[in-house]
């Protein structure tokens, strides 16, 4: 549907999740500083992908303090308007001379999607 030169689409996502992030102490400040990289293989009907990100704290002279790694790896099908896609992320924390809070955890999900634009 077009408005306005709009294209006006929606999207329904049900999926089913099991994970959990553990916080050293009881919160965790982000870093100001992050870097990703993705790597897709895909065609038509199927991408499977992984995603490295990183965040960081700037240390007091040029070098950065790395402080959390997340690493995700998946795979999205798709026919039509309709997708399924597993997907798994873990989250680490970087051992370096910097202190900094601790989160690490990660999750396994499974989900579908249903979207009105082809």
């Amino acid at each position: 549907m077009t408005i306005l030169g709009f294209l006006l689409w929606f999207s329904l996502t049900l999926g089913m999740q099991q994970g959990q992030y553990i916080i050293v102490p009881e919160y965790y400040a982000m870093p100001p500083f992050y870097a990703q990289i993705e790597l897709h293989a895909e065609n038509s009907w199927l991408d499977i992908y992984t995603t490295y990100h990183n965040e960081m704290s700037k240390a007091h002279s040029f070098m950065f303090a790395p402080a959390t790694d997340y690493f995700t790896v998946g795979a999205k099908a798709t026919y039509k308007q309709i997708s399924l896609k597993v997907e798994h992320q873990c989250i680490h924390p970087v051992l370096s001379s910097m202190t900094h809070d601790h989160l690490y955890g990660g999750y396994n999900r499974i989900e579908v999607t249903i979207r009105s634009k082809p």
